[in-house]
């Protein structure tokens, strides 16, 4: 079993919303430009790409701080007390908690006053599996700095 160390586990907590923030934010700039400018040039498809990515970035990490941290601390305090400590079960704990987040941050707002959803929340397929991979991320970074090995307490045979 995995045990928590104290001070790397903290320092991953506090890290994790900007790396969730960094990739959230540069893969949903990225789905989004994609899917809303076929027509343009590949020159002028790429300028767009890097200059808008640099502020959606910045904004991701702000609004992944802002509203997204404490989904990863929930995420965690599931993943912690389930005892899925490793990088790979603490990656998709909090990818799902990072997949809902997406799904009702890019939700809000976007629901028609009669009880239908317009054709604007239909971007929130592209955001999906963006919420899934920067929680993903932050949650392996969180299992893999926040967690060691326990040493085995058995005894061998011989040690007896």
């Amino acid at each position: 079993m995995r045990k928590a160390r104290t001070t790397p586990l903290i320092f991953a907590l506090l890290l994790a919303p900007a790396i969730a923030g960094t990739v959230g934010g540069a893969l949903v700039w990225l789905a989004l430009s994609l899917q809303l400018m076929p027509d343009n040039p590949a020159q002028d498809v790429a300028t767009v790409i890097i200059v808008g990515g640099i502020a959606a970035v910045f904004v991701g990490v702000i609004v992944t701080y802002a509203l997204g941290a404490p989904v990863i601390l929930a995420g965690w305090l599931i993943a912690h007390f389930m005892k899925w400590r490793s990088p790979a079960q603490m990656g998709v704990a909090i990818g799902v908690t990072g997949m809902v987040f997406a799904f009702l941050f890019f939700l809000s707002g976007r629901l028609g006053g009669e009880q239908y959803i317009d054709e604007g929340a239909l971007i929130v397929l592209a955001t999906l599996p963006c919420g899934f991979a920067a929680g993903f991320l932050a949650g392996w970074a969180i299992g893999n700095l926040g967690y060691e090995m326990a040493p085995d307490e058995t005894v061998s045979p011989g040690e007896a």
